[in-house]
């Protein structure tokens, strides 16, 4: 039988992608819990090592059949290789072979390594007789597969390594949104419902940039969180009332010739906040309960008011800008708890939101979630 013939009966075994390096110069002592000794054609034999029965029945998974068609165009090359080598005592050569990539096949071997020894094809064969498998022949056969799977792990390990590295940072910075509605507190008495806001309508949005600083040593769960904000508020008004500046004070009244699908005052603003909080880490490393309680003083940048209803069959839309004696500088409490990734959050406003003897006297409070 000759030696060619030895090296695709082992190059079957080889492909059927199980994580061995065959290295037949020095094979150990069969073990029959780990060890299957298969004997082929001619009195040749061969030994398959798998590390347990999983493995050995991972074997009807493969074709190895399709594995020596897929051989027949590198047989040539291993033949010259094979008689090159025949009377070359003491070296070794080595062919790698790219199956995946001469075949374009993803599903085949992405490398394998032949290696002939120095020893005689004439010596190996009948060694191999005598003692029940190959001698000289070392193979290993490295699949597309197994290299994926290798580099997932290693990007996953990866990815955990960043977040444990980021999670140990002393100051780091996030961007997020607060999203939620708002309404008027402290309202005069006897208002009615003067000051009635639609809920849907009366929504704000609050972008922020902040830095998370770490106080205490590496684990402590308590932190400092400066940010920036820009908030954009809305009041939509309920009962057909709109905002009017009648002589410098402004007021919030009743129309009674139109009928508004839409009536509201909008404001935007930008804040700094300063947020104290508890923040505590779950064994995994992932975040787990939150809560923090801190203040924020701001600066009104703009306001107007927008009408929306029918007139004659045409839908009217009139919007105004003015000042509508708001106050410009504001300030007052935040609050936020939570757990992981999901936080609720609270901002309640100190100051009236009309400058004194100017404007309704009353609070606004928002509430909503953090994204």
């Amino acid at each position: 039988m000759k030696p060619l013939t030895f090296i695709l009966a082992i190059l079957m075994v080889a492909a059927t992608g199980l994580p061995l390096r065959a290295e037949m110069l020095k094979t150990p002592t069969p073990n029959p819990k780990d060890t299957i000794f298969i004997k082929l054609p001619n009195g040749a034999g061969m030994n398959l090592i798998v590390k347990n029965t999983d493995e050995l029945k991972s074997l009807k998974d493969y074709k190895l059949d399709s594995l020596i068609q897929m051989l027949g165009k590198y047989v040539e090359q291993i033949e010259n290789m094979e008689k090159a080598n025949r009377y070359q005592e003491g070296k070794e050569l080595t062919m790698t072979f790219y199956p995946a990539k001469d075949q374009k096949d993803p599903s085949a071997p992405e490398k394998i390594t032949i290696t002939l020894s120095a020893s005689s094809v004439s010596t190996m064969h009948d060694k191999a007789k005598s003692k029940g498998f190959i001698e000289g022949i070392k193979i290993f056969v490295e699949h597309q597969e197994n290299k994926k799977n290798n580099s997932t792990v290693d990007k996953d390990s990866v990815k955990v390594a960043a977040k444990k590295e980021k999670a140990n940072r002393r100051i780091t910075s996030q961007s997020f949104a607060d999203v939620g509605l708002n309404t008027f507190v402290n309202v005069p008495k006897n208002s009615g419902d003067t000051y009635d806001l639609r809920s849907t309508g009366s929504r704000f949005v609050n972008l922020v940039q902040y830095y998370r600083i770490r106080i205490g040593s590496q684990g402590s769960p308590f932190y400092l969180k400066p940010g920036l904000e820009l908030t954009f508020n809305n009041y939509m008004f309920d009962k057909n009332n709109y905002l009017i500046d009648d002589n410098g004070v402004s007021r919030i009244v009743k129309e009674t010739t139109r009928s508004f699908e839409k009536s509201k005052l909008a404001t935007s603003s930008i804040n700094a906040s300063l947020m104290p909080e508890l923040r505590f880490r779950e064994k995994s490393g992932k975040d787990g309960f939150k809560i923090g309680m801190g203040g924020f003083v701001g600066y009104r940048l703009g306001s107007h008011t927008k009408l929306k209803y029918q007139l004659e069959g045409d839908t009217e839309k009139d919007k105004e800008r003015s000042s509508y004696n708001l106050e410009d500088f504001q300030y007052g409490v935040n609050f936020a708890i939570g757990y992981r990734k999901f936080e609720v959050y609270t901002k309640y406003n100190l100051n009236n939101l009309f400058k004194e003897n100017r404007g309704p006297q009353m609070n606004v409070i928002s509430f909503g979630f953090r994204i």
